[in-house]
């Protein structure tokens, strides 16, 4: 036996990399994965699964015409060259890891992909594309790729639980989503317990992302990595896995492992890693909440706020004189940009976010471009607004690990003040959008890309996938010739 085994101590056999005399958290994790079957999903699950697939999907069309995820969808081709997968929105093909790299930097590229906040990640953008690129290499069938989805995402969020908060100046999302695109690729793939193992080895070599993208509101196209980065990783470390290069096996959980490396102030809560769906705790996939706008989540409640104001006053932004805002700290951290230089960098901006719903339905992804900067009016409108640290909300929002309420109070020129409240906004876990809003939102955002009868057969190809017998059929319907 050579000493590149999985390296967590002794082993049972002289015949190749065996288990472990050790069962850590990363060996229970990975059988639970191997163990998952279609036929054992309940119908919810399943369901959910589908409209992850949808949802992510649009996402990633809509954006896949942005400059930033043509130049990532350019990378792919010229390095990748010819292959089996589909780079959504485009025609070519390319090789599993580059497309899931094109792809994912697509799905997170107009903030439009789901969320779990708790766990600080965006799932969809690195299980779905990770998991697709996979399925179309091998031409799994439909139950597959169902079963990787759900694979996927109960690997990230249950990461991202056991590690809540990482140390500073780590990009979160990036960082823990690697294991959510790895899991999902090694289920797409077939691939045996040991070839998993392997591969979530590889996987903490290859974790990575720092935000400081979020001090640099000019130069914040990297951002757009979130998804694809770790997307592009995942796959890339489970072709590896697979060919039996082998990884610590207990890299979740070691001494040198990934959640000591990068746990900040909370610590690590390894428990979260090995909590399998049972009574009192529901599959992870069933956590996560979709965002019906093209912005940094944490603002939904914000745009809400305004949105209610407008609706329930008949009010203008001309006729405001002054907003206050109370929020928790949470909201503020890197978010008061007042005039930002880039796109994403106004997507993650409170007081630009407020100012333009103040103008615009931000439902519509399509208002956020380059001119949408220089907006005089929205400019105008910021310097009105005012964001201060309410101290009840920030304690309540610490110990319920969310960003907590929001608290509008608009002052017009007539002297008047009108005033909103908001905690739970549309499409969190207290006020979830429904099967129709998803679908609803896929054919809108789809519907700027694609032709009105091929986004109808993907809804409908996805409602049905588990009679797929080959989803290369859904790749080709992302293509566009």
């Amino acid at each position: 036996m050579t000493g590149d085994c999985a390296g967590v101590g002794s082993v049972n056999s002289t015949e190749g990399c065996q288990m472990p005399s050790h069962y850590g958290e990363t060996f229970v994790l990975v059988e639970f994965l191997i163990d998952l079957q279609f036929q054992a999903l309940p119908p919810e699950v399943v369901e959910t699964a589908k409209l992850c697939l949808l949802d992510t999907l649009g996402a990633g069309l809509y954006a896949s015409q942005t400059p930033w995820a043509k130049k990532a969808a350019q990378v792919a081709i010229d390095v990748g060259g010819e292959g089996k997968c589909v780079i959504w929105g485009g025609s070519h093909k390319t090789t599993a890891p580059l497309a899931a790299l094109a792809n994912g930097t697509a799905a997170h590229g107009m903030e439009l992909d789901d969320r779990k906040p708790s766990a600080r990640l965006h799932p969809g953008s690195h299980v779905i594309p990770a998991a697709l690129a996979a399925a179309e290499m091998v031409g799994c069938d439909g139950k597959t790729l169902l079963v990787a989805v759900v694979a996927g995402y109960e690997t990230s969020i249950r990461v991202g639980m056991a590690v809540p908060r990482q140390r500073k100046g780590v990009n979160s999302a990036q960082h823990k989503g690697i294991w959510g695109a790895v899991a999902a690729a090694s289920k797409a793939l077939g691939m045996d317990k040991e070839q998993t193992l392997n591969a979530f080895g590889v996987a903490g070599s290859l974790a990575s992302g720092i935000s400081e993208y979020s001090g640099d509101s000019a130069h914040t196209m990297v951002k757009r990595l979130t998804g694809g980065g770790p997307a592009h990783a995942g796959v890339l470390a489970a072709l590896l896995g697979q060919q039996g290069f082998t990884g610590p096996w207990s890299v979740l959980e070691g001494r040198h492992g990934y959640c000591h490396a990068y746990a900040g102030e909370q610590g690590v809560f390894p428990e979260e890693l090995t909590r399998n769906p049972g009574p009192g705790h529901a599959y992870a996939i069933l956590g996560r909440e979709v965002k019906p706008y093209a912005t940094w989540g944490g603002a939904h409640i914000g745009i809400e706020a305004v949105e209610r104001i407008k609706r329930q006053y008949d009010i203008t932004a001309e006729q405001v004189e002054k907003i206050t805002v109370a929020c928790s700290l949470r909201l503020l951290e890197d978010r008061a940009v007042t005039r930002p230089e880039s796109i994403s960098s106004a997507q993650r901006s409170l007081p630009f976010i407020l100012a333009l719903a103040f103008h615009h339905d931000l439902r519509d992804p399509s208002i956020w471009t380059e001119d949408t900067l220089n907006n005089r009016e929205v400019l105008a409108l910021i310097d009105k607004i005012e964001c201060r640290l309410d101290e009840d909300i920030d304690r309540d929002a610490r110990n319920a690990g969310g960003h907590g309420e929001i608290k509008l109070t608009v002052r017009l020129r007539d002297g008047a003040e009108r005033y909103a409240a908001v905690s739970h906004s549309k499409g969190m876990l207290e006020n979830p959008m429904t099967s129709d809003e998803i679908i609803d939102k896929f054919r809108f955002v789809a519907g700027k890309v694609l032709d009105p009868k091929t986004y109808e057969e993907i809804v409908n190809v996805i409602a049905r996938l588990e009679d797929v017998d080959d989803v290369r059929r859904l790749g080709e319907l992302a293509r566009v010739q």
